[in-house]
């Protein structure tokens, strides 16, 4: 009962892990799909070459060339197609499976023919089992994926062989799909447990101690990641500033000041959502990172639920009052800016406002247009 248990926990956590980190595995894939592509085509030139020397005696040298061909033009397409930005998860996956079986299409054709040696698919095991490791996909897609594939092997076998090599193919297939699921489920285990303990690590080195969102030095290169894998994708830089908290700290003390903090902080992430980024810049500065699919009234939206909300805060016993000043740059779909640029121009904004009316916002774009 415990071992089932304990399966089902690990279960869970591969799918979880996959759920929870799509973009990551998304991108491992993709580089995984553009590495083995460009692999598979300098093995397929190697192979055009000695289809003629090794095989002109099975008299298949035609339909091996042909089917060469075709492979190499897919592999470029795959090459050309993932090797420039970051496809959609989506996209990436079922490329990636499309890529096994058509891998494995090749392997059960050279198995099987020609059709009058009595060979059993030797290439078949190792290769499957390969496949299967190095993409990181859900467990029912690598189910599927090998049972097709060892159904097109098994039937062609009883099609086209003897009944001994059939039952050769058909034993072998069915041991290897088990010990295929097993490795597949024992190193993604491995590497599950790798990962929470690197993304432990990660989390207290990236983390403000104080507010418990991202430090200056993490929100930075978080950005810019995402910045470079979607360049041509609209995405906002919010800077956000406190008025008055340095009064806040001279007549109520720094705990005072530090509770604010926090509090502000857990404004920030409510206002923002949890798919946009929140990080302390430095002593009462904020910044807000809005991902792509955020358009200009949800941000404003967010905005306004920041001012209100810090706007209300109050110190009981002490008539100080704390607001904020917002300055962002929003880059529309099809622009290029770099985190910096980005950066200093949501800062411009900010200054514009701390300087004028305070518990306000402004738009870069309009800064530029006025």
């Amino acid at each position: 009962m415990n071992f089932f248990k304990s399966q089902k926990k690990g279960y869970n956590e591969y799918c979880g892990y996959i759920k929870n980190n799509k973009e990551s595995v998304t991108e491992r894939n993709q580089k995984v799909l553009v590495t083995m592509s460009m692999l598979y085509t300098g093995v397929l030139f190697f192979y055009t070459l000695i289809v003629p020397i090794y095989f002109a005696d099975w008299n298949v040298t035609g339909i091996y060339q042909s089917f060469l061909l075709v492979q190499v033009l897919a592999m470029l397409y795959v090459i050309f197609r993932f090797g420039k930005r970051l496809r959609s998860a989506v996209e990436v996956n079922v490329s990636c499976l499309v890529f096994q079986i058509y891998i494995m299409i090749f392997v059960i054709t050279v198995s099987i023919m020609p059709v009058e040696k009595d060979q059993p698919a030797m290439y078949f095991a190792p290769i499957a089992a390969a496949l299967s490791i190095i993409f990181t996909y859900p467990l029912v897609g690598i189910i599927l994926a090998n049972l097709l594939e060892i159904i097109v092997l098994d039937v062609l076998s009883f099609l086209l062989k003897t009944k001994e090599v059939f039952y050769v193919n058909f034993f072998a297939s069915i041991l290897i799909f088990l010990i295929i699921i097993y490795i597949t489920y024992v190193i993604y285990g491995s590497r599950i447990r790798e990962y929470k303990i690197r993304q432990r690590i990660e989390k207290m080195s990236e983390m403000d101690m104080l507010t418990s969102i991202y430090n200056r030095a993490a929100t930075e290169l978080i950005c810019q990641e995402y910045i470079r894998r979607h360049a041509e994708d609209g995405f906002a830089v919010a800077m956000i500033d406190l008025d008055n908290f340095k009064q806040v700290n001279d007549t109520l003390g720094h705990p005072v000041g530090d509770k604010l903090l926090k509090d502000v902080a857990v404004i920030l992430k409510e206002a923002a959502g949890s798919q946009n980024i929140v990080g302390r810049i430095g002593g009462d500065e904020f910044l807000i990172f809005f991902k792509r699919g955020n358009d200009r009234d949800t941000i404003e939206a967010a905005l306004k639920q920041i001012l209100q909300k810090i706007r209300i805060i109050e110190f009981p016993g002490s008539r100080v009052k704390v607001t904020a000043s917002i300055g962002v740059c929003l880059v529309n779909k099809g622009e290029h800016l770099n985190y910096e640029t980005l950066f200093s121009r949501a800062d411009q904004s900010l200054y514009k406002i701390k300087w004028t009316t305070k518990d306000n916002y402004s738009f870069y774009q309009e800064e530029r247009h006025e």
